[in-house]
């Protein structure tokens, strides 16, 4: 059971950070034309960057406060890293007992309402990845 928990922890540090990861492509320099030799060149202004919009992330959870307290460490040390984007990020964790928990991801599903993480175990993945309610993470992470 431990092992478990543990790997529900890192997936879902993993399933947060992917979700904050997103990066503009990179565009190529502009070569600035040549400045004539007897004229000094000021220095240009730093350019502010522009600061990056909120984003909440909803993790719907079993079963009781207990429950939380793991995924809420990985919030934490994500948050005290230093990483600039946890400033940006909101993780509210909608618990719900174990009875509410599948049909309120079923009637999420049903509605077409989209959820940003959600518990849930095996045997209900492969009947969610059928179902296209979840989606590969493939493309967000690198074989490093």
């Amino acid at each position: 059971m431990k092992m478990r928990s543990t790997s529900i922890v890192v997936l879902i540090a993993l399933f947060i950070l992917s979700a904050c990861s997103a990066t503009a492509p990179a565009t190529p320099p502009t070569a600035a034309p040549a400045a004539p030799a007897a004229t000094a060149v000021p220095a240009a202004a730093p350019t502010a960057v522009p600061a990056a919009e909120p984003v909440v992330i909803n993790f719907v959870m079993c079963c009781s406060p207990d429950d939380t307290l793991p995924y809420q460490k990985v919030i934490d040390a994500w948050k005290a890293s230093g990483d600039p984007m946890a400033n940006n990020v909101t993780i509210n964790l909608d618990l719900v007992g174990f009875s509410d928990l599948f049909p309120k991801i079923e009637t999420a599903v049903a509605a077409g309402t989209v959820l940003d993480l959600f518990m849930a175990d095996g045997p209900d993945i492969k009947h969610y990845a059928y179902n296209k309610v979840i989606v590969p993470l493939d493309k967000y992470f690198t074989k490093e």
